[in-house]
């Protein structure tokens, strides 16, 4: 059994990329970041004030329409039949069907919330943002989409996007690593 009172180890530190990261993200969405949200009508979401722009969400959620041809809806006919065995191709289509559309006769989709970052003058879906581990272990762009014949597998390793990429970089164990070096300086000085 571990000791749950220790302390976490502290990471080392690299103060240019951390810069760097705060800089993109500060870039993008500049002054303080708030928690704003009414869950009878919409998701939470971390948002900023930009100039010219007024409040937006730094990070939220946004609606995407379903698609026939993506995984959820391949995963949607494959929990249908590990449910109730091997469907008839009408069976299929007309599932999908009822997956697909709220209301098909006047094409009103059914959608599904995405995570999503903000770039500067819109949404992105995280989805869309992307790097896939396989890409940087194959040497591939990455922006290299998810349909390409050399992504097998869907596990990433990283979002691009600055402001993803800044609130990955600045966990809470390097935030309590700043406090204890400025701490050390604060008691540095003092001694003086």
């Amino acid at each position: 059994m571990t000791d749950a009172t220790a302390a976490p180890a502290v990471p080392e530190l690299d103060l240019d990329a951390l810069e760097a990261t705060a800089r993109a993200a500060a870039a993008i969405a500049p002054g303080a970041w708030f928690w704003r949200g009414n869950t009878d009508h919409e998701e939470p979401a971390l948002s900023c004030i930009v100039p010219r722009l007024g409040r937006v969400e730094v990070l939220g959620h946004c609606t995407v329409d379903r698609e026939r041809d993506s995984f959820e809806a391949r995963q949607h006919i494959n929990d249908l039949e590990n449910c109730f065995g091997t469907l008839t191709e009408d069976a299929k289509e007309q599932y999908l069907k009822d997956w697909l559309w709220a209301d098909e006769a006047y094409e009103v989709p059914n959608t599904d919330s995405r995570l999503s970052f903000f770039n500067g003058n819109f949404k992105v879906p995280a989805r869309d943002l992307v790097t896939y581990e396989v890409a940087r272990l194959r040497g591939l762009p990455d922006d290299t989409k998810r349909e390409h014949d050399g992504i097998h597998r869907g596990n990433i390793v990283d979002v691009r996007s600055p402001i993803a990429q800044h609130l990955a970089a600045a966990s809470a164990d390097t935030v309590l690593a700043l406090i204890g070096r400025i701490r050390d300086l604060e008691a540095k000085v003092a001694a003086l």
